[in-house]
């Protein structure tokens, strides 16, 4: 895809930082712009790749896709997280049952240490293969919502 155009590998560069940043203003304004931006703003490096759009045209494009969409892929985007923090989550909760169930934690240091890396290590294998379907389920979302904006973005522009 990139070999033949060089442009937009600098484009899709350049609209990852410019989404970074809007991101991050986003959860410095309380979180909740910064998930809205992140949910409305997602596909625009998706559409400078795959339909060679310019940055300002990708942006506006990816919020005008999911306009409508939001609350849905915020809740698609709430299950996928459960899927890959769950296990995170009940290894910390091993981790501190045992941490309370003995008084002296420096004596259990090293086992809980040891199960903390063995849980890291697993977690990442675990995380290496959830981001498959993980990336598979986004771009079904991509492929969905471009097939209902198209349409109706051709007959408002009378494209």
């Amino acid at each position: 895809v990139f070999t033949q155009d060089p442009y937009r590998i600098i484009s899709s560069f350049v609209s990852s930082i410019v989404f970074g940043v809007i991101v991050a203003v986003g959860y410095v304004l309380l979180i909740i712009p910064g998930i809205i931006w992140s949910i409305k703003y997602r596909y625009a490096q998706w559409l400078i790749v795959d339909k060679r759009m310019d940055l300002k045209t990708a942006f506006s494009t990816s919020a005008a896709m999911v306009d409508g969409y939001k609350k849905r892929i915020f809740f698609l985007d709430a299950k996928l997280a459960i899927v890959v923090l769950l296990p995170l989550l009940i290894e910390l909760l091993v981790v501190l049952a045992a941490v309370l169930a003995h008084q002296d934690v420096a004596a259990y240091a090293w086992p809980l240490t040891i199960l903390a890396i063995v849980g890291a290590a697993g977690y990442s294998a675990y995380l290496i293969g959830v981001s498959g379907p993980l990336l598979v389920a986004r771009y079904l979302v991509y492929t969905t919502l471009l097939t209902h904006y198209e349409p109706t973005h051709a007959r408002a522009t009378g494209a």
